[in-house]
C-alpha cells in the first residue's frame, strides 16, 4: 500500500536530546542540517569514547533522530515489501512534496539530507497534505494508504485541532501513526504524550515514544517494530496437481464477508491455493472482483553454499510455467480460495513488454460470475479420443450462453426526461396508427417499446392515456380507411387498458389477426 512519510522540519526539531550522566548540561545548535547525519557506528563509537574520558553526555538533534529513523524505515521496507510507493512530505506551518511517490528509496535518502527547517508545527496541515498527495496519485477511496508521521511531539494539541482533524473526514482506510523522537521522561513530549495519543486515537491511529530519554537506538528499534506489523507479508502455497510452489501475494490479500440473508460470515484469506481447472478468457470474460494481488515465486531455503547455488534465470518455477502458458493459451486458472469462495489467475500486462501473474479475487459464494453459473457444477468437456467415422461432432457454444431475449443495453432506452420527447413519441405512434394497415409491424414495435419503458418506470398512467388516445383515433379516420385500421387501434386500445398488460413487462402485444392480412 503507497506510504506517505510526513517529517517535521519546525524550529524545535533543532533542538538537542541528551543523554545525560551528570549534572552538566550543554546545548549545542548544528549550523546547517546537512551535519545533522550521522552514521550510527560512528556515534556509538564517539559515545564510548566520551564515557571512557569522563565526558558528561553525548547530545544528537531531534532532526538527526527523525532522519535516522527515515533510514531505518526505508531500510525495513526495503526487506520487508520492497514493491510499496513511498513519498516524503515536509511540514512545518505549510508542507512541500520533496520526493513524490517512488520505489527508488536511495531518492528519499538523498533529499533528506538538504532539508531545511521552517517556523512551527501544525498537524492540520501535515494530514491535509498527505490526504492531498494520496488523491493526486492515487485517487480513489478505496485504496488502502498509511501515513507515518515523524516529529519531536512539541505540538499545541488544543480542542480547536480536535475538531479540524475531525472535520476532516479521513477515508477508513488511511492508517496513521506518528513515531515521536522525544522521550517519555523529556519535558516537552511529557506535557503532550496523554493529548498526542488521544488525538490519534479519535482518527484511528497509533503513537510509539521512546522510553526514558530518545536515543538512535531507542528510535529505530520502534521504526523497525512498526514496519514488521504494519507491513506483513503474504506467503502461501499454490497447488496444481502434483505442483505445487510458495508464493508471495502482494498486495498481501485481507478478509472478506460473506454475506448471507440472515447473517455476515467473515472470512480469513488461507495459505493455501488450488487450482481447480482452467478455462477460456473469451468464456469467463471480465467478471468483478473485490481485489487483485501480484502473485511473485519466493525462494526456497537451502543450506547450499553460495557458490554451488545455480543462478536465479535457471531455478525451475511453476509460477514462470503457469503464466507463460495462461498467456499463450489464453486462458485463466480458476483457483479454489475457501469453500464456496473462488478467485482467477491470469496473464496481466501494464506495458507492452511486460506482464505479470495476477490473482483475482472474487466475491464469496459460488456464483460470483453468473453467466458462468455455479463454480460447483462446473466440469470437464467431454472429448474422444478417436474420431467416429461419418459422425460430425458438434461445436459445443461458449461461454456465456447467448439468449434470445435482448439485454437492456442492447438496444435503444426511452428517456422521457422532458415533456416534449414523450409527445413526440406518442405522436410518432399516431402516424404509424394512421397508416395501417401498411406500417402495421412498425405501429406494434414502437408500441412494444413504449409499454415495457412504461411499466419499467411505473408510468402506468401514460398506457391508460394512450389507450384513450387510440379509441378517439378510430373515430376521426377517414371514410375511404382500411377496415383493418379500425380494428388493429380498437385492438391495441382494449389490450392497453386491462390491468395485466399494464403490470407485466413480459407481455408483447401482437397485431389482432384478421382475414384482411391474409388477402
Amino acid at each position: 500500500m503507497p506510504t506517505v512519510l510526513l517529517l517535521d522540519v519546525s524550529l524545535s526539531m533543532a533542538r538537542v536530546s541528551s543523554s545525560v550522566s551528570g549534572n552538566t548540561h550543554t546545548n549545542t545548535t548544528p549550523t546547517s542540517t546537512s551535519d545533522l547525519h550521522f552514521d550510527q557506528h560512528e556515534h556509538d563509537a564517539e559515545q564510548k569514547k566520551q564515557n571512557g574520558s569522563g565526558s558528561k553526555e553525548s547530545s544528537v538533534t531531534k532532526l538527526s533522530l527523525a532522519v535516522q529513523s527515515v533510514y531505518r524505515f526505508l531500510d525495513e521496507l526495503g526487506h520487508q515489501a520492497k514493491l510499496e510507493h513511498v513519498a516524503l512530505v515536509i511540514f512545518s506551518s505549510l508542507w512541500e512534496v520533496a520526493v513524490p511517490f517512488t520505489r527508488d528509496y536511495d531518492t528519499i535518502k538523498e533529499t533528506i539530507l538538504d532539508i531545511v527547517l521552517y517556523d512551527k508545527t501544525c498537524l492540520t496541515a501535515a494530514f491535509g497534505a498527505a490526504h492531498d498527495v494520496i488523491q493526486e496519485m492515487w485517487s480513489g477511496a478505496s485504496m488502502p494508504c498509511q501515513v507515518v508521521v515523524i516529529t519531536d511531539g512539541l505540538v499545541d494539541v488544543t480542542p480547536e485541532l480536535f475538531s479540524k482533524l475531525e472535520d476532516s473526514a479521513f477515508p477508513s482506510n488511511y492508517n496513521f501513526h506518528m513515531h515521536c523522537v522525544s522521550g517519555m521522561s523529556e519535558f516537552c513530549c511529557h506535557q503532550n504524550i496523554d493529548k498526542l495519543t488521544k488525538l490519534m486515537e479519535s482518527i484511528g491511529g497509533t503513537i510509539s515514544v521512546p522510553d526514558g530519554v530518545a536515543s538512535v537506538n531507542a528510535v529505530e528499534k520502534l521504526m523497525e517494530k512498526y514496519v514488521h506489523n504494519a507491513y506483513k507479508i503474504y506467503s502461501g502455497s499454490l497447488h496444481c496437481g502434483s505442483l505445487s510452489s510458495t508464493v508471495q501475494l502482494y498486495p498481501p490479500p485481507t478478509s472478506a464477508v460473506k454475506e448471507d440473508d440472515f447473517t455476515n460470515e467473515e472470512l480469513q484469506f488461507p495459505h493455501d491455493l488450488s487450482i481447480v481447472g482452467f478455462i477460456s478468457q473469451q468464456d469467463i470474460m471480465s467478471p468483478g472482483c473485490i481485489s487483485r494481488h501480484m502473485v511473485l515465486a519466493l525462494k526456497e531455503t537451502s543450506e547450499m553454499m553460495e557458490e554451488d547455488k545455480p543462478e536465479e534465470g535457471r531455478i525451475a518455477s511453476m509460477t514462470v510455467l503457469l503464466h507463460g502458458a495462461l498467456k499463450v493459451e489464453s486462458y485463466v486458472a480458476i483457483v479454489k480460495i475457501r469453500a464456496e469462495w473462488f478467485g482467477m489467475l491470469h496473464s496481466w500486462a501494464d506495458s507492452k513488454k511486460k506482464s505479470n501473474l495476477v490473482l483475482s479475487v472474487f466475491k464469496p459464494g459460488v456464483d460470483s460470475v453468473p453467466w458462468l453459473g455455479s463454480f460447483k457444477m462446473l466440469n470437464c468437456l467431454p472429448t474422444h479420443t478417436e474420431p467416429i467415422p461419418g459422425h460430425v461432432v458438434q461445436q459445443l457454444p461458449g461461454l456465456p450462453v447467448p439468449v434470445s431475449d435482448k439485454k437492456s443495453y442492447s438496444s435503444t432506452s426511452s428517456s422521457w426526461l422532458r415533456q416534449a420527447t414523450l409527445q413526440a413519441d406518442v405522436q410518432k405512434l399516431l402516424r404509424y396508427g394512421r397508416k395501417l394497415p401498411e406500417k402495421l409491424n412498425v405501429f406494434y414495435k414502437e408500441l412494444n417499446r413504449i409499454h415495457k419503458a412504461a411499466v419499467s418506470i411505473g408510468f402506468y398512467q401514460l398506457l391508460a392515456g394512450i389507450s384513450k388516445i387510440l379509441e378517439r383515433e378510430c373515430t376521426l379516420l377517414p371514410p375511404n380507411a382500411h377496415p383493418d385500421a379500425s380494428m388493429q387501434l380498437q385492438h391495441a386500445a382494449g389490450l392497453l387498458s386491462k390491468k395485466e398488460i399494464q403490470s407485466n413487462i413480459n407481455i408483447i402485444i401482437r397485431p389482432l389477426d384478421t382475414n384482411f392480412q391474409n388477402k
